[in-house]
Parts: structure tokens; C-alpha cells; sequence
């Protein structure tokens, strides 16, 4: 358990929905440093949109940290999107 007793599946299943109605994969990893993957996909539900790696779960230690985290994703994802819709243009 995280979190102030969060469970790792009660964190995925936060970060998960925050991105409705897109679909959102959340992987844990406990070996060595806890870390957290976060995989968004296109509509198309096949092409990964914003891949994330590497997120240290010991820093979200409040639901503060675990908003700013999705906040940093949404603008991550929307960037991400406008680089492709320029990059097609």
C-alpha cells in the first residue's frame, strides 16, 4: 500500500478514470523504485497517444500530488495532439 493506504489498484483506477472516456492503461511496477506507467490511447483504441514511464509512486503521497500529476499528463496529451494536427497541416 501507498498512499496513506491507497492501494497501487485504488491509484490506477483514479488515474484511469480521470481520462474518460478515452481509454487509459495504468501500470504499477514494485520492483526497486516504485514506479508508475501511464499508457493513453487514440480513439481508435489501438495507437498509444501518450506513453508515460518512470513515475516515482512515492511522490504521490497526497491527492494534491495525484492531481497534479494528471493535470501535467492532460497538458502532456493535449501538446502531444497539437503537434500532430500541425504536423499534418
Amino acid at each position: 500500500m501507498h498512499l496513506r493506504g491507497l492501494s497501487n489498484l485504488e491509484l490506477r483506477h483514479l488515474i484511469e478514470s480521470a481520462f474518460l472516456p478515452a481509454r487509459c492503461k495504468c501500470s504499477c511496477s514494485v520492483t526497486g523504485t516504485p514506479s508508475l506507467t501511464i499508457e493513453i490511447f487514440e480513439e481508435d483504441s489501438v495507437s498509444i497517444a501518450l506513453f508515460v514511464t518512470g513515475v516515482d509512486i512515492n511522490t504521490l503521497s497526497s491527492s494534491r500530488a495525484i492531481s497534479s500529476l494528471i493535470a501535467e499528463v492532460r497538458e502532456d496529451l493535449k501538446f502531444n495532439k497539437r503537434q500532430l494536427f500541425s504536423s499534418r497541416t
